[in-house]
């Protein structure tokens, strides 16, 4: 079971430690909440004095969501295989947990999660022997909606 918990760095190369989870879990979903993309920076440069060139480079891994700084985790087991259905939100600026409503079901550390940009939303799916369902929770009301 886990409690402690880190963070990699892509651009440093390195995992950093941050603020224990709140539930102590095991196989569960960890989601990133957001969308991203490479900011590129556009450099005119003079050639010989006659030509504009025109260069890009890619500079840094931008968020252009509005859940810039938050990682979603939900579901596993605890100890001796149990599932749960907790769920928690950390801040990265922060450095804190937050709790989140409960999951319908639990995923059994089946870890079937994504990010919907389009709805704004994480998309988990259950267990099969739960029957396949398949639960959307969106984080700026705090709720799930169950849609299969």
């Amino acid at each position: 079971l886990h409690k402690k918990c880190e963070v990699f760095y892509p651009f440093e190369g390195s995992w950093n430690p941050i603020m224990s989870m709140k539930q102590a879990r095991c196989g569960h979903i960890a989601q990133y909440m957001g969308q991203t993309q490479w900011k590129r920076t556009v450099s005119p440069s003079n050639i010989n004095g006659n030509h504009l060139n025109i260069s890009m480079d890619i500079l840094e891994w931008k968020d252009i969501s509005d859940l810039t700084t938050k990682v979603f985790v939900c579901g596993g087991r605890r100890e001796h295989g149990n599932g749960i259905t907790s769920c928690e939100v950390y801040d990265i600026e922060n450095n804190k947990w937050k709790m989140c409503q409960r999951a319908p079901f639990t995923n059994h550390g089946y870890q079937s999660g994504c990010w919907w940009s389009n709805k704004q939303c994480v998309a988990m799916i259950s267990d099969p022997m739960d029957g396949n369902q398949v639960a959307l929770y969106k984080p700026d009301i705090n709720k799930w909606n169950l849609i299969g």
